[in-house]
């Protein structure tokens, strides 16, 4: 289980790793943003981003924590983020610690208010107890990825891509994610991105249009990543989809 204070110190210690599983042996070294700090563009993400007053004008490169503050379609999750790592050093003050965020828009929260609660546990109280706040923690690991600053728009087309979270390993929940890039879209577990990624300080966000839940089982996820088969996302509902939806329906 990750606590909110084990959180910002995988951020700021531990290593992750990262590997791509083409369709025959898997591969690493996914692609990172070039050193000049432009990513390529990302298949079929042309939403828009509404960049607020607290968004730094000029030149440089703004910090995560501006980019999280700036723009108007991640306030939900910046609020839930913030409960977090409320009493630790602020994660955009990292100078050395490589960053991947995954920020779900505002709109997902419509359909699942607080899903931290469906996914990992937590406390349905309005209140943040100990046990919803590590849930909340988990959450925001689930959405994170270090060491790097993936350029998904370079990720191997038509191939399963997977790339580790700083989600501890359970019984339950695997701390990978799957990236697909059709070229015609990009999807991490299904989820499309939303919009073009924004560059900040040695991180990365992709905006999503949902949140990435976990696998139900994670042996099933290691057989579909270790197979380096793709698996549409109209057949994965077929093998767990159900499950993801039986646990929201319960909530």
């Amino acid at each position: 289980m990750l606590s909110k204070f084990a959180l910002v110190a995988v951020l700021a210690v531990s290593a992750v790793m990262a590997a791509s599983v083409p369709q025959q042996t898997p591969a690493s070294n996914l692609p990172d943003v070039p050193k000049d700090g432009k990513p390529a563009s990302v298949p079929g993400a042309d939403g828009k981003l509404t960049r607020n007053s607290k968004y730094p004008t000029g030149n440089g490169t703004p910090s995560l924590k501006d980019v999280l503050l700036g723009v108007d379609e991640f306030s939900n999750y910046t609020t839930m983020f913030s409960r977090v790592i409320a009493d630790v050093p602020d994660v955009s003050s990292q100078e050395k610690t490589l960053v991947t965020l995954f920020v779900p828009i505002n709109s997902a929260f419509d359909v699942v208010r607080e899903p931290w609660q469906n996914y990992f546990g937590g406390d349905s109280k309005s209140n943040a107890t100990e046990d919803d706040t590590e849930a909340l923690a988990e959450f925001v690991g689930y959405h994170t990825a270090k060491d790097h600053i993936y350029d998904i728009g370079r990720f191997p087309q038509k191939t399963v891509n997977a790339i580790t979270t700083i989600l501890e390993n359970d019984t339950d929940n695997d701390p990978r994610l799957l990236v697909y890039n059709t070229g015609a879209d990009a999807t991490i577990n299904c989820v499309k991105i939303y919009a073009q990624p924004i560059v900040a300080t040695n991180a990365i966000v992709y905006p999503l249009e949902s949140f990435v839940v976990p696998w139900t089982d994670n042996k099933i996820a290691a057989k579909i990543i270790n197979a380096g088969k793709y698996i549409s996302c109209e057949d994965i509902p077929k093998q767990i989809g159900d499950a993801l939806k039986e646990k929201v329906q319960k909530s």
